[in-house]
């Protein structure tokens, strides 16, 4: 009888060592699979992941290219919108207009490539304040082009100008900002 316990209790041993074999090997199993479904999914979002980048690249060349073509063109258009608006504003008179005749054409005013070159330093400026936010650098380069032209035209009181430009140097619209607050205080004695 001490045989046949014995007996049993081995083989109930074996069989629960078995069972607990097969589980451990099925489980083993699941779970490479769900390593190999893991692995799977990572090279999935990883190669997701390249494509968007490329995409986010060709972007970023487009706007780019959209934001130099706008850059030059923006400029040339408000001149275009302003000559208009100038002509209207010239005082009608009875007096004939007297036109200058010359011989020699006339040399490109040195304020125009003055400008030219300050936009591209305003662009520079604006770039290195405002990264990838390519509306807020069309923005600044604007005002800040806009600001320039109408302190290029002033003529009355040029030390305070040249105060404001030493204290401001290429920001332009702080130019004119001390520039006027200036001139309103002179004004004002």
């Amino acid at each position: 009888m001490k045989k046949l316990k014995f007996w049993v209790i081995s083989l109930i041993i074996i069989v629960i060592l078995g069972c607990l074999y097969i589980w451990a090997k099925n489980v083993k199993n699941e779970t490479i699979e769900n390593i190999d479904k893991d692995v799977a999914k990572i090279q999935e979002m990883e190669k997701d992941q390249q494509e968007l980048k490329e995409m986010w690249e060709d972007n970023k060349k487009e706007i780019n290219e959209q934001f130099i073509e706008q850059s030059i063109l923006e400029p040339k258009m408000k001149e275009l919108e302003q000559k208009p608006q100038q002509e209207e504003e010239k005082p009608q008179s009875n007096q004939p207009i007297i036109e200058q005749t010359s011989s020699d054409p006339e040399p490109e005013p040195e304020t125009k490539t003055d400008r030219n070159k300050m936009i591209e330093i305003f662009k520079a400026d604006a770039l290195a304040k405002w990264g990838d936010d390519y509306q807020m650098v069309n923005y600044e380069v604007g005002e800040q082009t806009e600001a320039y032209d109408w302190i290029v035209i002033q003529t009355k009181y040029p030390e305070i100008m040249t105060r404001a430009k030493q204290k401001w140097g290429n920001d332009y619209g702080m130019v004119k900002y001390e520039y006027e607050e200036q001139v309103e205080a002179y004004e004002s004695l």
